[in-house]
């Protein structure tokens, strides 16, 4: 139950196409058993730098629906 609250929580906050890919890629560099640890962590950082704008703008998105969300309680 809390693996699905987790993924929905993170789907929302993150976009689901950003946490998509990400856990592709954590699935990805998991099975790569040349990489130790620290250098696994390094590498799925540094590719997830490379999908922040596609986060910013989710979280740019969010901030606007939720203003708007304020908005309209105020009004009413």
């Amino acid at each position: 139950m809390w693996k699905w609250l987790l993924k929905t929580v993170m789907n929302y906050i993150v976009g689901k196409d950003v946490f998509g890919n990400i856990q592709v890629l954590v699935e990805h560099v998991a099975k790569d058993e040349k990489m130790s640890g620290a250098e696994k962590k390094e590498h799925v950082l540094t590719k997830t730098k490379e999908i922040g704008s596609d986060f910013a703008s989710h979280m740019l998105n969010f901030a606007v629906e939720a203003a708007v969300t304020f908005l309209k309680e105020k009004n009413k």
